[in-house]
């Protein structure tokens, strides 16, 4: 009689576990961003931006295409960028990112933008960001810069400290319009401390721990 009721059991338990894995998924929602969302990003992911510093040191970072891909998200999901089967209910939830890599053998330098969504599954509400990340390409891989910020249709939110908008500002001795002022965390002594970026031409220039100013050039 032990052996059977052991049996039973253990055959209601593979029976469970086997319908609760396979059981059918359902998507609750899809999160995708809008246009005026995507204009917060304005690379098609192919330019090359040219940096330059007035001691006269130039590089160049070229970009690999840009990558826009929604991933299935449950609550199984560690972040919004990894990708899960199914495993229960889940989000459809929109992805971009653009990566830009160092072109000389100067420097091991990438600059990384996304927009993102916050994982819907661990953080209550739907949030939208554009994140940064500046940095080497070796490793540790975490790099000199790094942070997101809230985004808004085709705004940044200057929600807290770490962002700033400056209708017209001089960086070193040019003047551009319509500038935030973006600040980040920072991995190494020699960090980027500020990174300077609007709408329409994306990031224009980084100011680092010691002051100098880092030009960006962007050429299709």
């Amino acid at each position: 009689m032990k052996v059977w009721k052991i049996y039973s059991i253990s055959l209601l338990v593979v029976l469970w576990f086997t319908t609760s894995c396979n059981r059918k998924c359902k998507e609750l929602s899809t999160l995708a961003f809008s246009s005026k969302n995507k204009e917060v990003l304005p690379y098609h992911g192919n330019e090359r931006l040219i940096i330059s510093v007035s001691q006269g040191f130039n590089d160049s970072l070229q970009g690999s295409g840009r990558l826009d891909q929604f991933n299935h998200i449950n609550s199984n999901s560690s972040s919004v960028t990894d990708n899960q089967d199914c495993n229960g209910d889940y989000y459809e939830v929109e992805y971009n990112r653009i990566v830009f890599t160092s072109m000389t053998n100067l420097s091991a330098v990438q600059l990384a933008f996304s927009l993102e969504f916050n994982n819907p599954f661990k953080v209550s509400g739907t949030h939208k960001y554009l994140n940064i990340a500046y940095g080497a390409t070796y490793e540790p891989h975490d790099g000199f810069f790094k942070n997101k910020y809230l985004i808004e249709n085709d705004s940044i939110l200057t929600n807290d400290s770490s962002v700033f908008f400056h209708p017209s500002i001089s960086i070193g001795s040019t003047q551009f319009d319509s500038v935030y002022e973006l600040h980040g965390y920072h991995t190494f002594y020699n960090y980027v401390d500020i990174i300077y970026y609007t709408i329409k031409q994306g990031i224009i220039a980084t100011k680092d721990y010691e002051g100098t100013i880092w030009y960006f050039t962007k050429r299709d």
